[in-house]
């Protein structure tokens, strides 16, 4: 989603459709000539940029290239990320292909599968995190959890929802004595 835009990646041939929620229009997103029509479906994502722009990560041997769709309809290329050198890879005896395995918005980061495992990359600092080391992954669900303040507190009993320190001291005391709930 960019703006209040729903954004679909399309491939062969390589475009991008897009419905507007306030307009109520479909429509497709062509001139991606940066984009090989024989690109691998595994080698590309979309994101939103600031300012609410359309951004696309095609991924080419051990690089991602940035590109972000400028007000004009033009392609510019905001950076390019080598694989070998933010990950330290070292050189495998079998070519390997990195494949891109999905994209979480909330913390602008993209998930790459490579020859020794599963890596999460922040697109803003470039930091990363190996998630697990497997070179087979059959499908991959980024995904964030969320709770509420009013979680914090059911230490206090039904119906009280509040965000007291003496609420979340409960909460702590409760879960050391093996779960969360009322004492008895």
């Amino acid at each position: 989603m960019v703006g209040n835009v729903l954004c679909w990646l399309i491939h062969r041939p390589i475009c991008i459709l897009e419905f507007n929620l306030d307009k109520q229009i479909l429509s497709v997103i062509g001139g991606l000539a940066h984009v090989p029509d024989n690109s691998r479906p595994s080698s590309s994502f979309i994101f939103p940029m600031e300012d609410s722009k359309l951004g696309i990560g095609i991924l080419s041997g051990q690089r991602i290239r940035l590109w972000e769709r400028m007000a004009n309809s033009e392609w510019l290329l905001r950076r390019t990320l080598e694989l070998e050198k933010i990950l330290s890879l070292k050189p495998q005896a079998e070519p390997w292909r990195p494949v891109v395995l999905g994209f979480a918005e909330e913390s602008n980061a993209v998930f790459v599968l490579t020859a020794i495992g599963v890596f999460m990359i922040q697109l803003d600092s470039l930091q990363f995190r190996n998630l697990f080391e497997s070179n087979f992954v059959t499908s991959f669900y980024p995904y964030t959890s969320f709770y509420t303040a009013a979680f914090l507190n059911m230490a206090e009993g039904p119906g009280e929802a509040s965000t007291t320190a003496e609420g979340r001291q409960k909460l702590e005391e409760n879960e050391g004595r093996g779960g969360v709930g009322t004492e008895t």
